[in-house]
């Protein structure tokens, strides 16, 4: 198991599986922190983004939780927030109750031998082990079972990564769980999972050679989704943090080809935990770093 480790107060991250078949991956942030969202691709299964498109510029976010099970996988969201006020973190008096977005990814299909899906106590799993500095990368909580390549027609595997950017003290750290319709690439175009295709076809040039494909032997299912987080511990405004998060979204397109297709639900989330001004660095600068922080984060999900 590969493990980013980290400095970035104010983020504790915890996983959880059921049967290892599927699982959860939480995002806590025991200080509320200021989101935006967005969504790409054509088929996102998604819990409670419409709060963060409100416009608040303020602290508003306690959790992201990521799960498997496509749409039943959602029940595994209000279980963060229901184990946040169980614990104390939350309550229920007002502008303290838990707020918890989530997405989930598709994970079943020839991957898995059982229809198990995260619910409510998965959640409350994975956010009670949640820890600061680290994250485990590979199949491992909602990227347990995921999967990448299916556009061209291969089932490789995939699974969650992390990355890490710092220019003086701003940090940017990104954080997906990468199950693609699209084949993941470094940044020389070659397929991070080159071992598992056929001789010759270990780059994404060689796989656009085959175009057009034969649909009608493919039995693969097309459902997928990737689902990244970035966490900055810049102090930005709401419009500069959703600037962060379009850009940072577009360019996951250099990574995963294709990117963003019809049945793709693919989504981010830029938070900000307001530690530290953005001296020194322009708004456009901190977005290419979470890109290439993105890039390193698809990079080691295998």
């Amino acid at each position: 198991m590969t493990t980013l480790t980290f400095d970035l107060p104010g983020l504790r991250i915890g996983t959880a599986d059921c049967d290892g078949q599927t699982g959860v991956t939480v995002f806590h942030f025991p200080k509320s922190v200021k989101a935006a969202v967005d969504v790409r691709g054509g088929a996102p299964g998604t819990y409670n983004v419409d709060y963060l498109r409100m416009g608040y510029d303020r602290p508003c976010l306690d959790a992201i939780c990521i799960a498997g099970g496509t749409w039943y996988g959602r029940a595994a969201a209000p279980g963060v927030a229901r184990a946040l006020a169980d614990d104390g973190l939350a309550g229920i008096e007002k502008h303290r109750l838990a707020n918890v977005a989530g997405a989930i990814i598709y994970d079943y299909g020839t991957r898995r031998s059982t229809t198990t899906a995260p619910d409510a106590d998965t959640g409350a799993e994975a956010l009670r082990r949640a820890v600061e500095g680290r994250f485990a990368c590979g199949a491992h909580g909602a990227g347990v079972m995921a999967r990448q390549g299916s556009f061209w027609g291969y089932e490789l595997p995939s699974g969650q990564g992390g990355g890490l950017r710092r220019c003086g003290d701003v940090i940017v750290a990104a954080f997906v769980v990468a199950n693609s319709l699209g084949l993941i690439v470094d940044r020389d175009g070659r397929c991070i999972s080159a071992a598992h295709l056929p001789p010759g076809q270990a780059t994404i040039a060689a796989q656009a050679a085959r175009l057009p494909l034969d649909r009608t032997t493919q039995t693969l299912n097309p459902a997928n989704t990737t689902i990244s987080v970035i966490v900055t511990n810049a102090i930005l405004p709401l419009s500069a943090l959703q600037r962060l998060a379009v850009q940072t979204h577009s360019s996951m397109g250099r990574a995963i080809q294709p990117f963003a297709c019809p049945f793709d639900g693919d989504t981010l989330f830029a938070t900000s935990t307001g530690a530290v001004p953005l001296e020194g660095l322009d708004e456009a600068e901190l977005g290419w770093m979470a890109g290439e922080a993105m890039w390193d984060a698809l990079l080691s999900v295998v």
